[in-house]
């Protein structure tokens, strides 16, 4: 039984419109994107920027990372941003266990912590970015800008 897209707004979006027809989602020609990030205003931000790409869909936001990983496996989208610093599960955890699960969405990481450490960890497992979110939001536009298919 496919869901309809209202209902997968609803399972997915905390202020932002997402709305994705799951039976439909391979036929798009857009990248499927989903946010994983604790600061509401950083999700609003992120979404500002995707609003003005086309050739980007956010189908779903993530307030911790268990519920991201859930929705990632759920969505299977071929773009996440991922914080780090998040309750339940941090970003570190959800990135492991995409790639031990063979999740091959392209990540985007998106932090407050930018020390050498994080950024070689989140490398070594696989992210494509890693971006300061206090200082790289222009950065992190211009990737995505590179996306386009």
């Amino acid at each position: 039984m496919r869901k309809s897209w209202v209902s997968v707004v609803r399972e997915t979006s905390f202020g932002h419109a997402c709305p994705v027809d799951v039976g439909q989602r391979r036929k798009s020609a857009k990248l499927r994107m989903v946010v994983v990030d604790d600061s509401e205003m950083m999700r609003g931000l992120i979404f500002e920027i995707v609003a003005a790409l086309p050739w980007i869909e956010m189908v779903g936001e993530a307030r911790d990372g268990k519920e991201g990983l859930e929705m990632i496996r759920r969505l299977k989208p071929e773009l996440v941003t991922l914080d780090i610093t998040m309750p339940k599960m941090n970003g570190i955890d959800v990135l492991r266990v995409l790639r031990e699960e063979g999740l091959e969405a392209r990540v985007f990481v998106l932090t407050a912590l930018n020390s050498a450490e994080v950024k070689r960890r989140c490398f070594e497992l696989g992210a494509e970015h890693v971006f300061d979110k206090g200082t790289e939001l222009e950065l992190f536009s211009e990737a995505l800008g590179k996306l386009r298919k």
